[in-house]
């Protein structure tokens, strides 16, 4: 019976590769290029959500794993920090100076990512070898990738995006690797600006050798066409890539963990907290009668013990969403999980980390009423007021049936 069992398994991947072919699809190698997911829940789960989509069309996703926060010092340089810390270490007796600071660093990053560390380990396989260097990611072209994505999140942001040219792909051999944008954010309105003249020349040479470019926000179109003019394929609007999976395919995942229910439920997820937003989250607890709880570190202040800036795991940060009965957010994914898991939930402008992606989404599902910049703007209306699920389902859908169109012919083989 098993000899049978394996001779329709065989047929089965014969006919469905056959289909593939046919449709112009066949099984391709595909490295993913995003910003470091050390830590950052959207960034882990949009970076999971785009690999499985990409399986799940039957190509072999790879996460180019790329461990540097910025460029890399200068050996002299580093000497010469090295130095003055022992200076001040023992000659002038300053006691909290850390000689080796980095690898101080090194060992605090271990230590607040190991629940996030877990989820990566688990969900986002197979890896290249880790690039700790900007001039290693050239070696990428040794894992022989048919097409390379570079994506999502705000991957085109000169402020995060280090060394920028990377992250148009500049290491891939052009001749031997399809290079492709899916939902690349600049974080930026047409207003503002972080981009030299020659980072605009240099990057509109590499986005020229796209085979494909695509945007999270509205904004990147007119970015790309109007204000830096460059040549390129014509950009396309879509989704995160984490909103290419629906509620079921994240609430799997925390089935197969040990994760407890929320203590409250009223989720606030805020990474920058102020007087402004606990008046906020007062307001919505009284008005609505629930408690808030959030899921993120007991501290964020460096000086701090370590135990107190450990990052709680994703499936908690899921299991948040499921147990909320409003959300409160300044955070993009914050935003678009609310939207995905349907609850309701306000949105708290985000300015330094980048407007133009909450306009965007909020636009694009007719929400733009649950945004606000500050609390002045908060009604007890706005807070009761209901939301056209059903509406916003069925924008979800279309949008989720024209993005992964999008990438499905992206990865055609012709040209």
């Amino acid at each position: 019976m098993q000899n049978h069992h394996d001779y329709l398994l065989i047929i089965s991947c014969t006919l469905f590769n056959n289909y593939l072919e046919n449709k112009g699809m066949k099984k391709k190698k595909v490295g993913i290029l995003t910003l470091n997911i050390l830590v950052n829940y959207g960034g882990i789960l949009q970076c999971y959500a785009l690999m499985k989509v990409l399986k799940d069309l039957g190509h072999d996703a790879w996460y180019i794993d790329k461990r540097y926060p910025s460029p890399p010092i200068p050996l002299w340089l580093k000497l010469s920090k090295y130095s003055k810390r022992f200076i001040q270490k023992y000659i002038l007796r300053e006691k909290s100076i850390a000689i080796f600071l980095e690898k101080k660093i090194a060992e605090k990053d271990r230590i607040i990512s190991q629940h996030t560390q877990k989820f990566i380990n688990k969900y986002i396989e197979p890896k290249t070898k880790a690039y700790k260097d900007p001039k290693e990611l050239i070696n990428c072209n040794d894992y022989n990738f048919d097409a390379c994505i570079v994506g999502s999140d705000q991957v085109w942001r000169a402020k995060y995006a280090l060394p920028l040219e990377s992250f148009y792909l500049n290491f891939l051999d052009k001749n031997k690797t399809q290079k492709i944008a899916y939902a690349a954010s600049f974080g930026l309105t047409l207003d503002e600006d972080e981009y030299s003249k020659e980072q605009i020349e240099t990057c509109g040479k590499l986005i020229k050798e796209f085979k494909s470019v695509s945007v999270r926000e509205k904004s990147g179109i007119n970015i790309i066409k109007e204000k830096y003019k460059w040549e390129c394929p014509e950009p396309q609007f879509v989704l995160d890539p984490t909103m290419l999976l629906k509620k079921e395919d994240y609430i799997k995942i925390i089935e197969k963990s040990n994760v407890k229910t929320s203590e409250g439920n009223l989720f606030y997820y805020l990474l920058d907290k102020d007087e402004e937003k606990n008046a906020l989250l007062k307001m919505v607890e009284e008005h609505l009668n629930i408690r808030a709880f959030t899921v993120y570190p007991k501290s964020t202040n460096i000086f701090d013990p370590l135990e107190l800036q450990v990052v709680p795991s994703v499936e908690k940060w899921l299991q948040a969403f499921i147990d909320a009965e409003f959300i409160v957010t300044d955070s993009f994914h914050g935003t678009a999980f609310s939207i995905l898991f349907n609850k309701p939930f306000i949105v708290y402008g985000n300015k330094d980390r980048g407007v133009a992606r909450f306009e965007s989404i909020l636009e694009l599902f007719d929400l733009k009423d649950r945004y606000i910049t500050s609390f002045s703007e908060v009604s007890e209306n706005l807070i009761s007021k209901e939301i056209n699920w059903e509406k916003v389902n069925n924008k979800l859908k279309e949008m989720r049936k024209f993005s992964e169109s999008f990438l499905e012919k992206s990865l055609e083989n012709n040209n």
